[in-house]
């Protein structure tokens, strides 16, 4: 009788991986149905190995652990996605410095230049170009230390004169002591106006841009 019935081993070999959900995978209804079954219907004169049969439950433990262990960390994902959109909404009003090269002129009136170090920096040059892309003006910075720093410039350009309003980006390049190329991050000011939800992810909106929370370097009170 028992070579009638399938082992449960090799119907469970079909399963690919317990975090792929497939109509040839076993639930843990369906594992004890069958290991029942084939126990129901064994051979008294030829009873299944007991060592097959005990590595059969301790594959099905294995398996039961495995698919705990995924529903866990779906759960966590799904908490963490809640208190992001839940800080996001928080954020809506206040001042916020978040990773972008964007640098504004406003009625005759320019913005600050801001940016983040990775490490101390001997030399720093930041260079700003218009809309178009044309390098407008380039300023030596000099010497500063890690982490994040405001710098003031009069909105002229190279030849000292008034830049008109409109939106220009910063790039910068700096050096260490021993010559080595630092990481120098562009950060831009902005008032969080709304939030914007895709595909469960919360985006804010600040100046007509979408800023993933990823790109937030920190919170201000506004003004």
């Amino acid at each position: 009788m028992s070579s009638t019935v399938q082992a449960i081993d090799s119907l469970a070999s079909a399963e690919t991986s317990p975090y792929t959900t497939t109509s040839n995978e076993l639930g843990s209804t369906e594992f004890l149905s069958l290991l029942i079954t084939q126990l129901q219907y064994q051979d008294p004169l030829d009873p299944q190995d007991p060592t097959e049969f005990t590595a059969q439950l301790a594959q099905f433990s294995s398996l039961e652990q495995l698919t705990n262990l995924n529903d866990a960390v779906l759960n966590l994902q799904l908490l963490q996605v809640s208190a992001n959109n839940t800080m996001a909404t928080n954020l809506i009003g206040k001042d916020v410095l978040y990773e972008g090269a964007t640098l504004e002129i406003e009625s005759g009136t320019p913005a600050e230049i801001r940016f983040s170090a990775a490490y101390g920096v001997e030399n720093l040059t930041v260079t700003i170009k218009n809309a178009n892309g044309t390098v407008v003006r380039t300023i030596g910075l000099g010497e500063y230390t890690s982490g994040a720093h405001t710098v003031a410039w009069d909105g002229n350009d190279g030849n000292g004169n008034a830049l008109a309003d409109g939106d220009y980006s910063v790039s910068f390049t700096g050096t260490d002591t021993d010559g080595n190329t630092v990481e120098i991050v562009p950060l831009t000011l902005g008032r969080v106006g709304g939030v914007t939800f895709e595909n469960g992810v919360a985006y804010l909106e600040i100046a007509g841009e979408r800023v993933a929370l990823s790109d937030i370097f920190s919170v201000l009170a506004a003004e």
